[in-house]
């Protein structure tokens, strides 16, 4: 179960295959995000990278934990 979550949110040019599949400019802008999920032993059991057009992205996160 993750009980923590670590996020960084960057603003960056993409690489020339991320900017092709998203359908890009290589010139335009996207959200970075990598996150990772922390166990209640503070294990990393969760990791992803992504990237988000920024031109039409926009984020809320929201994070509820039973305790």
């Amino acid at each position: 179960t993750v009980m923590r979550t670590s996020q960084l949110l960057d603003v960056r040019m993409p690489p020339a295959d991320v900017a092709a599949e998203l359908k890009l400019s290589a010139l335009e802008p996207t959200g970075y995000m990598v996150a990772t999920g922390y166990s209640q032993n503070g294990i990393a059991v969760e990791y992803s990278e992504s990237y988000y057009p920024a031109s039409r992205s926009s984020f809320n996160i929201e994070i509820n934990r039973g305790r």
